[in-house]
């Protein structure tokens, strides 16, 4: 069986990202877990003009990374649909894999042997689909609506490459994106667009806001017949609200109000990805203290995180 870890970068800076270091930890994290990986596929794509480069970016000599350096494989691509895209991209060029797993470059694995944990989750689901750690179960989402805020030449030049479809329908999208797919509903995908190269195209607009391109990623699933499913009622899991704070991502709701929900006798296993932001430097000592209550087994999250806490305050 062959899996593909496919992580989606950009080296350009903007806004309040600052890209420094960002791939480096989280590589730096997936080197000290336990993982039997085929490939490990970085997507490298050209930064936007308006925004300064990091060069050093995808220079990895100073960081240790002994133990998974041999099965990375960098891949230079155009910046279309920034990582959703580059996700369909990476695929594009290796179709043998039986598993595509999709993480960004702010995202590192916490699980050990993450890709049997997912890929079990996965084939417990009867249909076709991509297993991500959380959507939200009351929201959907609908084409017409999202690009309504975009100028009229951009919803022109949107709505002229999709017009054969029906865009009227409501549907899911993966909120924390993060998961897996298996090469028969990839193949699924390509027969309802007729190739990458359509779903290329679709992707390539140049939205106003760029989070656009997350729900073309799930109306991609929901037109190909694939199921959006998560994993949110058996991990934790994280999510990082730009230039703000961790929350528990696995509850309907205002997610920055999760620790006023009232506790449910939920219990929950470890996370399976987690935004490197969870360690040092970041002080997270209120967070954990929140989550203790739901984890099935709290001193073995703890245990994991004080390890890999310890890989990251060693780097820096």
């Amino acid at each position: 069986m062959k899996t593909n870890l496919v992580i989606g970068t950009y080296s350009g800076k903007y806004s309040l990202v600052n890209k420094t270091n960002k791939l480096k930890t989280s590589l730096c994290l997936l080197n000290a877990v336990n993982t039997n990986i085929t490939q490990i596929t970085i997507m490298k794509p050209r930064v936007n003009p308006e925004h300064e480069e990091d060069t050093n970016y995808y220079n990895f000599d100073s960081i240790d990374i002994s133990n998974i350096r041999e099965k990375i494989k960098i891949i230079e691509c155009e910046n279309i649909g920034i990582s959703y895209g580059q996700f369909f991209t990476a695929i594009r060029h290796n179709m043998d894999f039986d598993y595509h797993f999709f993480i960004e470059d702010d995202i590192t694995v916490f699980m050990d042997y993450f890709e049997m944990y997912m890929i079990n989750e996965l084939n417990k689901i009867p249909n076709n689909a991509y297993l991500c750690l959380f959507y939200f179960k009351t929201k959907k989402w609908n084409l017409i609506n999202i690009i309504q805020p975009e100028n009229d030449y951009t919803q022109k030049q949107f709505l002229d490459k999709l017009k054969q479809y029906d865009l009227s329908k409501w549907f899911t999208v993966p909120d924390n994106s993060f998961g897996i797919i298996s090469k028969n509903s990839i193949y699924k995908i390509l027969t309802r667009f007729n190739g990458f190269d359509t779903i290329n195209n679709i992707f390539d607009t140049k939205f106003n806001g760029i989070w656009i391109h997350q729900v073309l990623f799930g109306w991609i699933f929901y037109e190909s017949g694939i199921e959006i499913h998560d994993i949110s009622d058996k991990n934790v899991n994280l999510f990082y609200h730009t230039g703000k704070n961790v929350t528990m991502c696995n509850f309907d709701g205002d997610l920055h109000k999760w620790k006023e929900l009232k506790y449910n006798n939920e219990s929950f296993d470890i996370p399976v990805f987690v935004p490197i932001e969870l360690f040092y430097p970041f002080e997270q000592s209120d967070l954990i203290f929140h989550l203790r209550k739901y984890f099935k087994d709290y001193d073995k999250f703890i245990r994991k995180f004080n390890e890999l806490n310890k890989v990251v305050t060693t780097h820096y």
